[in-house]
């Protein structure tokens, strides 16, 4: 069985890894209008499906486009950063609820990290690209600056709350709204790095240098069709069913 890792830059020459299994269960929040939001992970004391993935991001037949955000996530351990990866701020809004959590591999996690003092984020930008089986990268929104979401970390920080005082927690920091929203058969990457427009690979078909979330879209059966629906989802699986 192949274990998946993380990559962890650390500017030496043998690289750190973290196995991602132990990050599956860490909480998970959005930081914007200056409040914290839960995302619902999976818990022994909750029903919530496991969201996170590595590698893929699972959209439902018939579901409308998901709204969109590039995003800086950081990793607090104790409250203090620990890790800054590029992310993607992934919604599904019914009935004025947002569905971050909509089911399995519906959180895409960047598979290459940097440790947070060991880059110099200002210098920091995030782009995003996406191809599909037929076409070329295609570039979405390029040099997006961190000062923004640097300056919510900063405020966040400051207020110290007692939720990440202990632990290790993801905090999603979005940065700009994406008019693309992922569908089916197409990859996508969102970089972090200090280019203005960096490629979505490098020359020889690597990885490009930098944070890197990099995901598959594949379709699955759509909410309606579920045999078995654990009971957080029922409120989303009804609205589906309802309109079909």
């Amino acid at each position: 069985m192949t274990t998946n890792l993380v990559r962890i830059l650390t500017g030496r020459v043998q690289e750190e890894a973290l196995p991602f299994h132990l990050t599956e269960r860490w909480p998970q929040w959005v930081f914007e209008d200056a409040r914290l939001i839960p995302v619902p992970m999976q818990s022994p004391q909750t029903e919530w499906l496991n969201p996170r993935s590595l590698d893929a991001l699972w959209i439902p037949a018939g579901q409308p486009p998901l709204s969109c955000r590039a995003a800086l996530q950081v990793l607090l351990q104790s409250g203090r950063p620990r890790y800054v990866m590029p992310s993607i701020d992934l919604r599904l809004t019914v009935n004025t609820k947002d569905w971050r959590n909509r089911g399995l591999k519906t959180y895409p996690v960047a598979r290459t990290w940097q440790p947070f003092g060991g880059v110099e984020l200002h210098r920091l930008m995030l782009s995003v690209f996406k191809k599909s089986e037929t076409e070329e990268w295609q570039t979405l929104s390029s040099g997006l600056r961190l000062a923004p979401c640097l300056q919510h970390l900063a405020e966040l920080l400051a207020q110290g709350p007692q939720e990440l005082a202990s632990g290790f927690h993801f905090v999603n920091l979005p940065v700009a709204d994406l008019s693309d929203s992922p569908a089916p058969k197409e990859r996508w990457r969102v970089c972090l790095n200090a280019q203005s427009s960096p490629p979505a690979q490098g020359e020889d078909g690597s990885d490009p240098i930098g944070g890197l979330l990099d995901v598959l879209v594949e379709g699955v059966e759509g909410f309606a069709d579920s045999l078995a629906v654990p009971p957080p989802y029922t409120p989303l699986v009804s609205h589906f069913a309802s309109r079909s």
